[in-house]
């Protein structure tokens, strides 16, 4: 039973291991990255529906820019882009978009996720007013 115990222990360990560094080498993508861009246009046509009912979709995402790049050298961290862009809606109007592409965290930690905040649409104040907690990345 003991030895059952210890080669079952082993086997989740080496498990987690192998998983924490799948992660750590999970190639990010840029973040003028055109699944990216599609997934921040998502975000807010899902919003938009769901919530708030003002008929703002997202035009275009122009000027992208890397903001800070950190964790995915070491087993355990996980690699984070940090990016700011400006987006052009329906309205017209340009915004300002701060979003962080990381690497997934769910069980098997496969690929990558995307959140993103468009300046004054954040009715919740999910990210703080104006986004403020993805652009201290």
């Amino acid at each position: 039973m003991f030895r059952t115990l210890m080669a079952a222990a082993f086997a989740g360990t080496v498990l987690f291991i192998a998983a924490a560094q799948a992660r750590a080498d999970v190639p990010l993508p840029a973040c003028d990255d055109a699944a990216v861009l599609h997934a921040i246009a998502e975000k807010q046509d899902y919003a938009d529906r769901r919530l708030d009912g003002r008929g703002l979709r997202v035009i275009a995402v122009e000027r992208t820019r890397q903001t800070f790049r950190s964790g995915g050298e070491q087993i355990g961290t996980i690699a984070r882009r940090g990016c700011s862009a400006r987006a052009v809606m329906s309205e017209g109007r340009p915004r300002s978009v701060r979003y962080v592409i990381e690497a997934d965290t769910g069980f098997a930690g496969n690929g990558y996720r995307v959140q993103s905040c468009i300046a004054g649409l954040d009715r919740w104040n999910v990210f703080s007013g104006d986004c403020r907690t993805l652009a201290q990345w």
